[in-house]
């Protein structure tokens, strides 16, 4: 009996050191393809290797360095073929970044220009990588085109104010001033998105007005306070504060929203001229968008010369939410008007669940397949996917 566990001993170990030697001489195998440049044939082997080795750590170590370097050959490859394409130029910069390959990510970079990409971009990057290698003389003219075309980079900032204090100390003071001005700013922004992200809306106003009083043309801010008033329910300075944000922001895609909320607005508040001027410019998206849907909602034939006789629309006419919605709320029997109204109202203070309940209700007030019941139903679709999203 001893002999024969003996014998088993030996099998068992023997099998373990072939499996462990095959497994070897495959990660060999891998490694080598991958040296070799041939990374569909590494990733295929490791996909073999996987199958009989799933929790081989090694595997998964290849397999990583096998995509990223398959990812840099293709783009290598593109570009080779398509050198004066400045696109590919900026990402290959971007993944030799990644890659932590300094010297090549500047190479591409400075391509990338040259080809005519946006300067506002990379000038900063190429200036922060050249202040890594220490060659100040090409960092300091980059990295101060970058803060005259953008003062809140305050990582640029930073950089040259460290450059500065060795190589230009008259001008560290003024620059070390703005980094510090910024970084408060910055803090101070994220305190306020904070108070946001909770539902303390009056304090987050609060920091975003002291934010105003260290930057009265900070762009963000203007938007941050718009958004906040609207989610008190304080219209008038909502409007204002967006107006404001439209007047100074560059960005397309900002603006864009900062004008879909104004429309909005203007059409809540009767002015529906000037709400149609802005929604106009902006582009909904109205398979993702409530905002255009809820312009639909006080454009419809139920809500026309309504507000006389309606206390709680005359109160929405003002730009009075929370008043409009105690009014509302009061009413014992309720219909798909008071619904509409309940739904369209929670919607522009962001408060999602009580507007789907309240949209919910038009459907079940509203004849089936009327233009109210098909905006309601679009929206409960909306919301619904938006609350999904926020969760």
């Amino acid at each position: 009996m001893k002999n024969v566990l003996i014998v088993l001993i030996i099998l068992f170990c023997s099998r373990l050191a072939f499996g462990a030697g095959e497994s070897v001489g495959s990660i060999d195998k891998i490694t080598a393809s991958i040296k070799e440049k041939k990374y569909h044939l590494a990733i295929d082997q490791i996909k073999q290797q996987l199958i009989t080795s799933p929790k081989n750590p090694q595997l998964y170590v290849l397999l990583q360095k096998a995509v990223e370097s398959e990812s840099i050959f293709v783009y290598e490859e593109l570009f080779r073929t398509n050198p004066q394409n400045g696109i590919l130029a900026q990402k290959l910069g971007y993944i030799y970044l990644e890659q932590n390959e300094r010297g090549k990510a500047i190479e591409m970079f400075e391509k990338a220009l040259e080809l005519g990409m946006s300067r506002k971009e990379l000038t900063g990057i190429i200036g922060q990588l050249y202040a890594e290698k220490g060659n100040n003389s090409k960092a300091i003219p980059l990295l101060e085109e970058t803060i005259k075309s953008n003062n809140q980079d305050v990582n640029s900032l930073q950089t040259l104010e460290g450059i500065y204090s060795l190589e230009k100390p008259a001008k560290q003071k003024g620059i070390s001033k703005k980094a510090r001005k910024l970084l408060i700013i910055n803090s101070l922004m994220d305190a306020g998105y904070g108070y946001t992200d909770i539902g303390e809306y009056t304090a987050a106003i609060e920091i975003y007005q002291r934010v105003l009083k260290l930057d009265p043309i900070a762009k963000e801010t203007y938007v941050a306070l718009a958004d906040a008033y609207r989610k008190i329910g304080d219209i008038s300075l909502s409007l204002h504060h967006y107006l404001k944000a439209a007047a100074i922001i560059q960005d397309e895609e900002t603006l864009s929203s900062v004008y879909k909320w104004l429309g909005i607005l203007y059409v809540l508040v009767n002015k529906k001229e000037t709400a149609i001027e802005y929604l106009s410019i902006s582009v909904p998206d109205e398979c993702k968008e409530l905002l255009p849907y809820l312009t639909k909602c006080f454009s419809l034939p139920m809500y026309t010369d309504r507000a006389k006789n309606d206390p709680a629309l005359f109160q929405l006419q003002n730009g009075k939410l929370n008043e409009a919605i105690e009014i509302y709320e009061r009413i014992k029997d309720k219909n798909d008007n008071i619904y509409l109204g309940l739904g369209v109202a929670y919607c522009v203070k962001d408060m999602f669940s009580e507007s789907l309940n309240n949209f919910l209700n038009v459907i079940e007030c509203s004849t089936l397949n009327t233009n109210t019941s098909r905006i309601a139903q679009q929206m409960v679709k909306i919301i619904r996917l938006r609350i999904k999203t926020m969760n």
